[in-house]
């Protein structure tokens, strides 16, 4: 069938394409309309809502023109419907927006594309229908995941003028059940360039950062984030998701974040972030570096500026009105965040690029360079953030490089004592900061 659909076709005649379309409808419809039903026939009713998919594809618009009023209306009888209904729409998204460039003339993509968008409303009213209403859990779920494939294209009325956040932050956030789809949601929202969104939605993007942070609290403490990692169940998927979430909002809204309103708010959050980059995975510390990196870069930058040109006409959102002559504002409301960063980048300096000295068939001494491309990748990209925190502030930095060679040679009781893979990785970490 599915064959038949995707080559076939155009081929068929018209009669023989609406038996099949409606064979197609009920089969779905009937395995989809009870829970019972739906768990025996899982596998075959994925692969039927493929097949409607493709068959969407050639005969949506111009053929089915009342396809999403159908779909939107029969999902608000049957809540088990409604679940299936939405995992067909979230294909259908799927299929128009990011796989059919190659399978599709332009002309037909724009077609789809164009529809969709038109016709969004009626499908967003179901998506806010479901996610006010609904009880089955499995059912949210696939909503959460539908709206998530629609972020990537849905006009910005419908993220920030309508109870989309409110429900994500206050509704889902919370449940254990909800949060991952959740996050991914939100992040996604705050991975929305500033250029793109207008003026009058950042205060709504400031409120999103604010709620996040106070029910952040209520899961876990910035504190104990790496042993709700280690030792609670989904902790893993969950910091992960919340570093995509913290980093993409600092990189992609900071300077709207940066406000006395928002001040101790944007400090938390950057505290959770401290914490995460404690954590023992690679992945989750690359996310951070890169986050800490463009922070270190953006700060000590403008502080250069600050210092060699003088205020700038228009006063940070943190410096009071007075004239400086020392850090600015900004970098001393960020200075107790650095520090720790500078203590974990240097506990976890990444190992560089190693160099043996041997000899070559010629008998002449020459330096091999053995290379983990992902490993010096990420050492330069620590090493680089160092340089820009040691000339943020070079006394502090080498106070702590100080602190730590005194532990190697004389530990406290109770604390880390001297150790070759500690003492090796303060020694590169010091070898780029002199």
């Amino acid at each position: 069938m599915e064959t038949c659909v995707k080559q076939r076709w155009k081929v068929l005649p018209p009669d023989q394409r609406e038996l099949i379309k409606s064979y197609i409808v009920n089969v779905i419809v009937r395995y989809s309309s009870d829970d019972v039903a739906l768990q025996r026939t899982r596998t075959q009713l994925g692969k039927l809502n493929l097949i409607l998919v493709q068959i969407l594809k050639h005969e949506w618009p111009h053929n089915w023109k009342d396809f999403v009023p159908q779909i939107v209306e029969s999902g608000k009888t049957n809540e088990t419907l409604c679940g299936n209904n939405m995992q067909i729409l979230k294909l259908l998204s799927e299929e128009v927006f990011e796989f059919s460039l190659k399978q599709l003339t332009s002309r037909k993509i724009e077609d789809l594309k164009e529809r969709l968008t038109e016709e969004f409303q009626l499908i967003f009213q179901l998506c806010e229908f479901v996610m006010q209403n609904g009880k089955n859990v499995t059912t949210l779920q696939t909503t959460l995941q539908c709206i998530l494939r629609f972020l990537f294209w849905m006009p910005l009325y419908y993220v920030f003028e309508t109870s989309l956040l409110d429900m994500l932050l206050h509704k889902f956030l919370p449940h254990e059940q909800f949060r991952s789809d959740s996050l991914q949601c939100l992040t996604e929202i705050a991975a929305i360039e500033s250029k793109n969104v207008d003026p009058k939605y950042h205060p709504r993007i400031q409120r999103l950062y604010y709620d996040f942070i106070t029910n952040l609290t209520n899961i876990v403490h910035a504190d104990a984030i790496k042993r709700y990692h280690e030792e609670v169940d989904g902790g893993e998927e969950f910091v992960q998701r919340l570093t995509l979430f913290l980093t993409t909002i600092f990189k992609t809204h900071l300077p709207i974040l940066e406000t006395q309103e928002l001040a101790g708010a944007l400090i938390q959050g950057l505290q959770y972030l401290a914490h995460i980059s404690k954590v023992d995975d690679d992945e989750i510390f690359k996310i951070c570096v890169e986050y800490w990196h463009d922070l270190a870069d953006d700060l000590y930058h403008k502080e250069h500026h600050h210092l060699t040109q003088g205020r700038p006409a228009v006063a940070s959102p943190f410096a009071p009105s007075a004239v400086q002559t020392g850090p600015s504002a900004r970098l001393q409301t960020y200075s107790p965040i650095l520090v720790q960063v500078r203590r974990t980048l240097i506990d976890r300096m990444p190992k560089p690029e190693e160099v043996l000295v041997v000899e070559d068939e010629n008998g002449c001494v020459v330096k091999e360079h053995l290379k983990d491309v992902e490993v010096v990748a990420l050492h330069k990209m620590v090493r680089e953030t160092l340089v820009f925190l040691t000339h943020l502030d070079h006394q502090q930095t080498e106070e702590i490089m100080i602190e730590k060679l005194g532990l190697q040679v004389h530990p406290t009781p109770g604390g880390p004592g001297w150790s070759r893979q500690g003492l090796s990785t303060l020694c590169w970490a010091i070898g780029y900061c002199q």
